[in-house]
């Protein structure tokens, strides 16, 4: 049917669209007669129909980046059952296991009536049924059997997911999705949408937890297999959320542990937000001395013969001290609200991570001029937060607390020691200090999907009316419709993770 061009009828079937077919999807809009601009060309489509977040990937046109719909006949298209009608919703916490499902796609779109476009949607089909997914709460034990085997960061831990849920005001979940000798993970933490303060019709977003909590692929190293796998698990997990109705998912990925881009940029937006900076602990401690500034190798002598004293501790015996320092810091460079961590929740973190987190401490004529926290996961070392004393400026006791700090890291066996980047991974001031230790660099990106274009664009229309200004696009703010305040965050925020808290800005 579909190779005959009399009965498309204006519709094409690209070769872009074969990833989709399997798949399950809401209809986004109905029309008799949809102009497409496709390659140049207008062309209109009877009897056609969008599907929520099935964009075009810009083939045939190749470098197109308009990001139409595809338009699918409806005569490709096979009915199922609705799907669980949106409501008051509430995500559970006391079970372990949310939702399990093999290929949980029951629509199926019909493929060309050629051998060969028929063998390649059939194996579409295939692969995508032989694809379990489910969502977990951290107390599954298949949440730490994950991470066992693969390679992370203390963002992934169960207990740190939980604890940013509490200080998001969401509920912690993981998504798993298995096939074969692949596995995909990603932590969530899904939160209700209040507008003026009030739930709004039961729907949710997801984001990552603060920090860089990126998606975990686990497999053999053939790249297009990964890339392949990660598409299916891209496409599970949207649907997965969208019966939950969650209506948009933001999250970071980890600079440190890279992904194959495609695929989310298939199904959402990629937005490459720029550098941050690592030192690579398996060099000699003469070439990252080397690498480090020259004036910044002065001064860190300078302070080691003023009689400084560094300290690593495990137990965090200080920590109240630290708090202190951080929250000095913060009302230093004026801050939001949002940076103050309270008591609890540094007391919590500890607890958590055990014996992950330490706090590195300068101490000058007796007292703490400078204090970090630093987690040591699977061989990466992050300088999670620091804080300094302003009386101690002068004698700089930053440069000293990072050059100890690599230091301690490489002769405990770490790979990494990732100091992160500037503000939103700017070239700011803060870039430029921590680019003084080292010149490896990484790059930091964030993905955005919106699940549910319809509630999206309608929560985002009374942004607009409420704020008498136009929204952001997904490639900004996101999502757009938790956007509260246009006041630019300082510059000096000394911390290595992602900086904005109440919206995703990438930052």
């Amino acid at each position: 049917m579909l190779g005959r061009p009399e009965c498309r009828r204006a519709a094409m079937f690209t070769a872009d669209m074969v990833r989709y077919c399997g798949g399950v999807y809401r209809v986004a809009r109905v029309s008799d007669g949809m102009p497409v601009k496709c390659s140049g060309h207008l062309r209109v489509s009877a009897d056609a129909v969008a599907l929520e977040n099935v964009i075009c990937g810009g083939e045939p046109a190749g470098t197109c980046s308009r990001r139409c719909y595809h338009l699918w006949k409806e005569a490709w298209l096979e009915r199922v059952e609705a799907l669980q009608p949106s409501g008051q919703y509430e995500m559970p916490l006391d079970e372990t296991s949310i939702g399990v499902g093999e290929g949980s796609h029951d629509i199926k779109r019909l493929p060309h009536d050629t051998d060969t476009e028929v063998s390649t949607t059939q194996r579409n089909r295939t692969e995508i049924s032989k694809t379990l997914s489910q969502l977990i709460t951290p107390g599954n034990r298949l949440w730490q059997e994950i991470l066992e085997q693969t390679p992370h960061d203390f963002y992934h831990m169960p207990g740190y997911v939980r604890l940013s849920a509490d200080f998001e005001g969401g509920k912690p979940l993981g998504f798993v999705a298995e096939e074969g000798e692949y596995r995909f993970f990603v932590p969530l933490v899904v939160r209700p949408i209040r507008i003026e303060g009030a739930s709004d019709e039961g729907l949710f977003d997801a984001t990552s937890p603060y920090g860089y909590p990126s998606p975990l692929l686990q497999g053999p190293p053939d790249e297009q297999t990964r890339a392949a796998f990660l598409e299916r698990a891209l496409n599970l997990l949207l649907c997965e959320l969208r019966q939950r109705d969650v209506i948009s998912l933001f999250l970071r990925l980890h600079p440190l542990l890279p992904l194959p881009r495609k695929p989310f940029c298939r199904h959402g937006v990629l937005v490459e937000h720029g550098e941050t900076v690592f030192l690579d602990l398996t060099r000699s401690e003469e070439e990252i001395w080397r690498q480090t500034r020259k004036n910044y190798r002065s001064r860190i002598n300078r302070a080691r013969r003023s009689g400084a004293i560094t300290r690593m501790d495990r137990e965090c015996a200080d920590l109240d001290r630290f708090i202190e320092i951080y929250w000095q810091t913060m009302r230093s460079v004026r801050a939001d609200d949002e940076y103050f961590f309270s008591r609890w929740y540094f007391h919590e973190l500890k607890d958590i991570l055990g014996g992950a987190l330490h706090l590195g401490t300068v101490k000058i004529d007796g007292r703490i001029a400078c204090a970090g926290l630093f987690s040591e996961v699977g061989g990466i070392v992050e300088a999670h937060l620091l804080g300094s004393r302003p009386e101690f400026v002068k004698a700089e006791p930053v440069k000293l607390m990072i050059d100890f700090a690599h230091r301690w890291a490489k002769e405990r066996g770490n790979r990494v020691f990732h100091l992160g980047g500037g503000r939103g991974a700017s070239h700011d001031s803060i870039f430029q200090f921590k680019s003084g230790f080292s010149r490896s660099r990484s790059t930091f990106l964030s993905w955005r999907a919106i699940i549910c274009d319809a509630r999206y664009n309608t929560l985002v229309r009374r942004w607009n009316l409420r704020y008498a200004a136009d929204a952001d696009s997904p490639d900004g703010f996101f999502p757009a419709y938790r956007k509260t305040s246009f006041r630019a965050l300082p510059d000096r925020i000394a911390c290595s993770g992602p900086t904005l808290r109440n919206g995703n800005r990438g930052d």
